[in-house]
């Protein structure tokens, strides 16, 4: 019998994280929060050569390669990491003059939370369990998680929208196959550029039906240790009737010197309901100062549903307070080849991001000023909202997913 995940204690576990944290606020203090000191590596058996990427738990904080050659952003790479390093730090200690409640409280939130990563643990070993059956080895390491988000977006023009997506991956460390089995109630193929960059649209909104954008299924994953690393998914949505889909993936890290890196994707999917359509993603990256990076980001889609391309051209960069707050700073652009090409929108955009409590709890606020061509270029503010939550007995999985600019569709 599958295991689910029930959907009152995510509601409530998040309801009271919103009353700790506003409480917390008010008082001036702050919960304890652990943190974990990690490097991500990727190894490159093709060159020997390892490549350093930024690791989420510490905010996009800029690392140096063991051999000094180059940097990257783990934040913003979907590329999954092979070796893994960290050592526990204590809690820092309590200071609030209702120490009794905020110390209940954050354990009440630490047991929910705890609760439901080991219903995802459990369920994926035993259906890892069952793949595997003979070649089961109860030592592989699982790095199966469910990732939970609450966004809320307003405008000055008075308009907002709350949204929530979920996503789910469950790892099969023992089939030879190397496969993976998802859930994602917002994969993002055919959304616009325009709004997946700037993450609007890219969830569940409320009072619409949960699953009409959903989709399961099952992902292949060959060796990953080569300089080309493809998957393939086989699915559905999930939704009447029944929308089977198939999506082939294929990226690429480069490293140029010792400052210059680089980062290609390429998405073909076919929906049969749907339709087909193409992504190509192509992104620079050089870190310069202590703290900072920058990021030139490329993309182009093709739907054949509006047989119409949309291009979209980023310039950020990012910069790394300490282990628990980074900064964005963005401006980007978007065009449409149809009726003929033509300039969509322009916006900047400031990004905070805030680790919360421990690795698992993220906040993110974004205010942004945006100028659409559908309001004759006039400067639109608005301001966006994240929660961000993570269930995973794998305590090297932090965020490993691409960049928030990215939108919902990821590679784990």
């Amino acid at each position: 019998m599958a295991t689910r995940i029930p959907q009152k204690s995510i509601v409530s576990l998040l309801s009271r994280i919103v009353q700790i944290f506003l409480a917390i606020q008010g008082l001036g203090h702050s919960l304890p929060v652990y943190s974990e000191e990690e490097s991500l590596f990727i190894a490159d058996t093709a060159s020997s050569e390892t490549f350093p990427v930024f690791t989420p738990i510490n905010s996009f904080e800029l690392l140096s390669s063991a051999n000094q050659k180059s940097s990257i952003l783990v934040a913003s790479s979907s590329i999954e990491a092979s070796v893994i390093k960290s050592s526990e730090q204590e809690p820092a200690t309590l200071t609030l003059e209702n120490k009794s409640w905020a110390v209940s409280s954050a354990q009440w939130m630490e047991l929910q939370h705890d609760n439901l990563s080991d219903v995802v643990y459990e369920s994926a070993l035993a259906i890892d369990r069952y793949v595997a059956r003979d070649s089961y080895d109860d030592l592989t390491i699982n790095k199966s998680y469910a990732r939970f988000r609450m966004k809320q977006r307003f405008t000055e023009r008075g308009d907002h929208k709350f949204e929530t997506d979920m996503k789910v991956r469950v790892d099969l460390p023992s089939s030879k196959r190397k496969m993976k089995l998802f859930f994602d109630s917002s994969p993002g193929d055919f959304d616009d550029l325009d709004d997946k960059f700037r993450n609007i649209g890219t969830g569940t909104i409320e009072g619409d039906d949960a699953e009409s954008e959903a989709v399961a299924g099952l992902r292949f994953e060959p060796n990953r240790e080569r300089r080309w690393q493809p998957n393939l998914d086989l699915g559905m949505r999930l939704k009447l009737p029944l929308n089977p889909y198939v999506r082939v993936r294929v990226r690429r890290l480069d490293d140029w010197g010792e400052q210059w890196s680089t980062y290609f994707r390429q998405t073909l999917f076919y929906y049969r309901v749907d339709s087909w359509g193409s992504e190509s993603d192509f992104d620079i990256y050089r870190p310069f100062a202590e703290d900072f990076l920058f990021r030139s980001a490329s993309s182009a889609k093709y739907l054949d549903e509006t047989k119409a391309w949309e291009h979209y051209q980023g310039f950020s960069v990012y910069q790394s307070i300490n282990k628990k707050n980074a900064m964005e700073y963005q401006i980007a652009a978007t065009a449409e080849s149809e009726p003929n090409f033509r300039a969509k929108n322009y916006w900047l955009k400031i990004e905070w991001q805030r680790l919360l409590y421990k690795d698992w709890l993220f906040f993110r606020a974004s205010p942004e000023l945006a100028f659409p061509r559908e309001n004759d270029f006039d400067g639109v503010a608005s301001i966006y909202f994240e929660i961000e939550m993570f269930f995973s007995r794998y305590k090297g999985l932090r965020k490993i997913h691409e960049p928030k600019i990215h939108g919902p569709v990821n590679e784990e």
